[in-house]
């Protein structure tokens, strides 16, 4: 039925006939990626057929079938959740509140416990950062805004000692504020590039055996970040894959996604997903023909 609605609306013969499509490299690339990940891949994109995927499109808006085509979405969305999830250390079929702030006191709990014990070097590199954060401060938020902000980083810089580095609660109290900048609206660069840079001056003053701790949870938390700037507006706690590719698409993570290498798991998964989401108007002619 649904090809020959598309048959009809077309006007084209040919749309009856079997499919002998096959996908890109690229895309079986990504249908690859995807089921390595237990995302389910349906017969449309599995063939690489326009023909089945407007039997799709049919089935979907089709009141017999809706009901069951909405089941399989469902599904998809729930595997695409587990498998994102799982580049923040969690598990779970959905971003809800309980899951997110689980991952967010396990990850805040490795850096806290490394760091209470740590005295933390303060490079160039982190003093530069400090500075261009407070002029970047000093532009878009109000006096009040900008006290607390201003205040931390002059605490870091009153504990600097002779070894030029800070105790372990200067840099916690330091990255709990850029934390909070890192989600709030219009000052979020401003939070996320400091944290980075505080993370950084951590990673560099523990000895080896640590690095690979403070690497996993920086990674983790970066996925954190981006996960929930992409959740939906509803309770279900569903991660948009259009928003999480967005958000996936900063500079380094969309370098590393597009060359296939380095940290960027969450990128690559978002931008798998992303290819094969339907993006063709649907006006109605076709299933109404049908």
């Amino acid at each position: 039925g649904g090809l020959a609605g598309q048959a009809i609306s077309r006007g084209v013969g040919p749309a009856l006939q079997p499919s002998r499509s096959t996908p890109s490299p690229q895309a079986a690339k990504a249908i690859k990626r995807l089921q390595a990940e237990g995302i389910p891949v349906d017969l449309a994109e599995e063939a690489g057929s326009e023909n089945l995927r407007a039997v799709r499109r049919f089935l979907t808006d089709n009141p017999i079938s809706a009901s069951a085509m909405k089941k399989g979405e469902e599904a998809r969305q729930a595997a695409f959740n587990r498998a994102a999830l799982k580049t923040i250390g969690e598990q779970g079929e959905a971003a809800i509140p309980e899951v997110l702030s689980r991952a967010d006191q396990r990850i805040g709990s490795v850096m806290d416990d490394i760091a209470k014990n740590t005295r933390v070097k303060v490079p160039g590199k982190l003093l530069d950062t400090m500075a261009q954060v407070e002029r970047d401060a000093a532009m878009i938020l109000s006096d009040a805004e900008a006290a607390p902000l201003r205040q931390q980083l002059n605490n870091i810089l009153s504990k600097i000692g002779d070894d030029d580095a800070i105790p372990g609660a200067a840099y916690q109290n330091a990255r709990r504020l850029a934390s909070q900048l890192a989600v709030k609206p219009g000052v979020s660069p401003l939070g996320r590039q400091l944290r980075e840079a505080l993370d950084e001056a951590l990673q560099n003053s523990v000895p080896k055996a640590q690095v690979d701790a403070i690497k996993a949870a920086r990674k983790q938390y970066r996925n954190l970040m981006r996960i929930q700037e992409s959740i939906g507006t509803t309770e279900l706690g569903d991660i948009s894959i259009p928003k999480l590719a967005a958000a996936t698409s900063r500079k380094a993570e969309r370098g590393a996604a597009l060359m296939d290498r380095g940290d960027a798991e969450l990128a690559r998964l978002a931008r798998s997903a992303r290819t094969f989401q339907e993006t063709l108007g649907q006006s109605g002619t076709a299933p109404r023909q049908a």
